[in-house]
C-alpha cells in the first residue's frame, strides 16, 4: 500500500510540474521529444499582496488563493491554455504548447480577460458579505 501511495504522490508532483502530455509521452517511452511551436505566456500576481498577506489570517490567505487558482485552471482550461506554474501569488499559463494552436494569442488573452472577471466579481461578493 505504501508503495502504491508513493507512486501516487511521485505522479501527482509530476503532473504539478510537466504538461500532461509530456508526461504521458515520457512514462510510455522513457524521453519526451522538445516540441517547437508559437506559444503565449500569461504571468500574473496580485498587486498589493505582500500588505495583504500582513493584514489577513494565513489560513484563510491560502484557502483563498487555492480557490482563486482553482477559477484560473478551470478558465485555463476552457480557453485551451494549461498553468505552468504556481508561486506565492504568480501564476503562470501557456497557451500553444505542447500542443500547437494558431488561436493561442486569442486563448491567452481570452484567459486574462476572464481572470480579471472572476476577480472583480469576486471582490465584489466579498464586499456585499
Amino acid at each position: 500500500m505504501s508503495l502504491r501511495r508513493e507512486r501516487d504522490r511521485s505522479e501527482k508532483l509530476l503532473l504539478n510540474i510537466m504538461p500532461s502530455t509530456v508526461y504521458e509521452e515520457w512514462k510510455q517511452h522513457g524521453l519526451a521529444m522538445p516540441v517547437k511551436n508559437e506559444a503565449s505566456v500569461l504571468m500574473m500576481d496580485f498587486v498589493g499582496f505582500s500588505t495583504i498577506c500582513m493584514e489577513r489570517d494565513a489560513a484563510e490567505l491560502i484557502g483563498d488563493m487555492n480557490d482563486i487558482f482553482a477559477a484560473f485552471d478551470k478558465i485555463c482550461e476552457h480557453f485551451a491554455c494549461e498553468r505552468i506554474k504556481t508561486l506565492g501569488d504568480s501564476y503562470i499559463a501557456v497557451s500553444g504548447l505542447p500542443v500547437a494552436d494558431s488561436n493561442h494569442r486569442e486563448n491567452i488573452a481570452r484567459a486574462a480577460a476572464s481572470f480579471l472577471h472572476y476577480i472583480e466579481r469576486r471582490n465584489l461578493d466579498a464586499q456585499h458579505k
